[in-house]
């Protein structure tokens, strides 16, 4: 086989990263632009039929990457993202507007804590009512006497609050509840809630919390009743219906209702483990 001639070095026709160039006057075939300085085909002399060979090879794996590519993407995307892990603590912010008040298209907000945890092979759902930030600023007004209220607009936590989020907030145990719900990450979560048998002289009153779709795109729901031999049954009805995860798991949003008159949306970001006020010493951190 005869030896690759000086003019015909391998730096005279290997360009991988090169491409067709119309006003060099390249020749376009099959790709050889790509792969030689030159837009001459080398010839059988000067050992071309080496360059030749290698730019076939290189031309056929050019293309099989070209080819696979997509596939590769495609199978990609096509993998489910990680379980969404419930457990440990989250701030829930809802806004939304009460179509039974005076005022049904004033903005409002409500927040709370959720905590979630382990009981043996069930699920303790915890909920805190009071939140209470370092920096409360945007969420009330002070009026006389010393008393406060809350602000009616559509609240959004600025960067020092967000912050604090993250860290950890401290809570109110008053008002607070808890539930266990019996289930699975698979089948969904559900309390036991059903009301006893109703006696004439005794209010009843019962409520079934639950979650559907825990480790996807969660549906957190409450379903309370009352009532007695005497009188008609009363229900309500609240959901927090997730849209979408952001944040590789750390932050929920989708849609609030309430009764079907409260009606709005929701956002619940991941947060530190909780502490209760006014009680350092016995700091406790949530799971």
């Amino acid at each position: 086989m005869p030896p690759l001639a000086a003019k015909e070095a391998w730096s005279d026709y290997w360009s991988p990263i090169r491409v067709a160039d119309p006003h060099r006057g390249d020749e376009w075939v099959m790709g050889k632009t790509a792969f030689f300085r030159s837009g001459k085909w080398p010839g059988p002399e000067g050992g071309g039929w080496r360059v030749r060979a290698a730019a076939l090879l290189a031309a056929w794996w050019v293309g099989s990457i070209a080819v696979a590519a997509p596939f590769s993407v495609a199978r990609a995307e096509e993998v489910p993202n990680a379980a969404l892990d419930l457990l440990g603590s989250w701030y829930v912010l809802v806004h939304l507007r009460d179509e039974s008040t005076a005022n049904p298209d004033v903005d409002r907000w409500d927040d709370r804590i959720w905590v979630f945890a382990k009981k043996g092979s069930r699920l303790l759902w915890t909920e805190y009512p009071i939140v209470i930030f370092g920096d409360e600023s945007g969420r009330f007004v002070d009026l006389s006497g010393g008393r406060r209220q809350r602000v009616l607009e559509s609240w959004q936590p600025n960067e020092a609050q967000i912050a604090e989020i993250r860290a950890g907030l401290e809570i109110n145990a008053r008002g607070s509840r808890s539930k266990t719900l019996s289930g699975s990450a698979a089948r969904g979560y559900r309390s036991a809630g059903a009301m006893n048998q109703q006696s004439t002289s005794v209010i009843s009153y019962s409520e079934t919390w639950s979650i559907g779709d825990p480790s996807s795109l969660p549906v957190f729901s409450r379903r309370d009743s009352m009532g007695s031999g005497r009188t008609e049954s009363m229900e309500g009805y609240t959901e927090y219906a997730t849209a979408r995860v952001e944040e590789q798991g750390a932050l929920l949003v989708g849609a609030y209702q309430r009764d079907g008159v409260q009606k709005g949306s929701f956002r619940m970001m991941r947060s530190g483990g909780i502490s209760h006020a006014g009680d350092e010493k016995k700091n406790w951190k949530a799971p």
